[in-house]
């Protein structure tokens, strides 16, 4: 049986019908938050937003967004922040939600399209109920897997806060308990603090330069801040030790609330009295998410389920592992071939593109 749905091209000013659709999705998300998705990147083309209606009920939703390459000869066509669904959503419905996608890229002269869906693989190793009807349906309207979906922990914020404690290892438990006691005082911000974004970005960038990971710009970082914050969608955690701010995180809370960015204050090894404050803010951030009554804390992303030494991120891996949250593989990326020969180029050089 098909199926029979509306699409509707909505723009920003819309944000509450969107904001109503996402909020009540199964894998809502500050990724598609209008504002992150439509000013986080302002050298990209700006996306195009569809809601999909069955029976004047929005059931999904997504960004399309625009990319050239080599001269506007190749574009791309990406839904990067999820293909959102509800509980009104059926599998049917994807199919027609797909090829929407692909006239749409036609139209736009595209060459090749990619999707990340956004949803759960496998949780604790069990297979979501709906993952081989989507995998099925990607494949039969011509896309194929091109890249592995990441990886994360989830946190269960329904159980109560001793069944958090007690599912954390033991180390973890240990080093949240001693935050409790150590006069830490922790925050949270609401707003766009200019003082605050600054300071976060100079511990970030120390941090990031002083571990060798890769971080973003200073004007991608503070936009992507001043974004959520003002949108509604993050809050700020700043710790203070002695009148002194020792750490600064970032947290999404609304929908599924995820630990987004986090750094401590490089001259925090010079106050000796000062405990560790990373455990305990990171308490602090999973009770204030269960107060707001969410469901789930998602950690960030990690390379695999068990922590190798011999990982170059072992010790933020190792870090969120000790919280016991359940492991998370999200769904692959997908791609199809547009143009035979251009697309194909793509294809098969895009890691150069990219």
């Amino acid at each position: 049986m098909g199926s029979c749905l509306d699409n509707l091209r909505i723009n920003i000013e819309e944000e509450n019908r969107w904001n109503n659709m996402l909020l009540g999705a199964k894998n809502a998300s500050y990724r598609a938050c209008l504002h992150y998705e439509y000013h986080r990147r302002p050298e990209l083309k700006q996306p195009e937003t569809f809601i999909f209606t069955k029976k004047r009920i929005d059931i999904a939703g997504a960004h399309y967004t625009l990319k050239s390459g080599i001269n506007g000869l190749i574009k791309t066509g990406d839904i990067n922040s999820g293909i959102i669904i509800n509980d009104y959503f059926e599998i049917q419905d994807l199919k027609v939600i797909l090829e929407h996608f692909i006239s749409w890229a036609k139209d736009k002269n595209v060459s090749y399209v990619r999707i990340n869906p956004w949803l759960p693989a496998k949780i604790d190793e069990k297979k979501t109920s709906y993952f081989e009807e989507f995998s099925n349906l990607f494949q039969e309207t011509g896309f194929e897997c091109i890249n592995n979906g990441r990886n994360t922990y989830w946190i269960d914020l329904t159980s109560n806060e001793d069944q958090l404690l007690n599912q954390m290892r033991r180390k973890t438990r240990y080093d949240v308990r001693k935050g409790m006691k150590s006069g830490i005082k922790i925050n949270e911000i609401q707003h766009a603090d200019e003082n605050i974004i600054s300071k976060f970005w100079d511990f970030y960038n120390i941090l990031g330069n002083k571990k060798f990971f890769n971080t973003l710009s200073e004007s991608r970082f503070k936009n992507e801040l001043r974004i959520l914050l003002n949108s509604g969608f993050a809050s700020l955690f700043v710790a203070e030790y002695n009148n002194e701010i020792i750490n600064i995180s970032m947290a999404s809370r609304k929908g599924i609330a995820s630990y987004m960015y986090g750094a401590i204050n490089p001259d925090l090894t010079s106050s000796i009295n000062c405990p560790p404050p990373g455990h305990f803010v990171q308490w602090s951030m999973i009770k204030t998410m269960k107060n707001y009554g969410l469901k789930i804390y998602d950690l960030g992303f990690c390379p695999e389920n068990i922590p190798a030494k011999e990982h170059p991120e072992f010790n933020i891996w190792h870090f969120k592992y000790g919280f016991g949250g359940k492991f998370v593989q999200f769904m692959p990326n997908y791609g199809k071939i547009i143009k035979p020969v251009r697309g194909k180029i793509f294809h098969y050089l895009r890691k150069e593109f990219d």
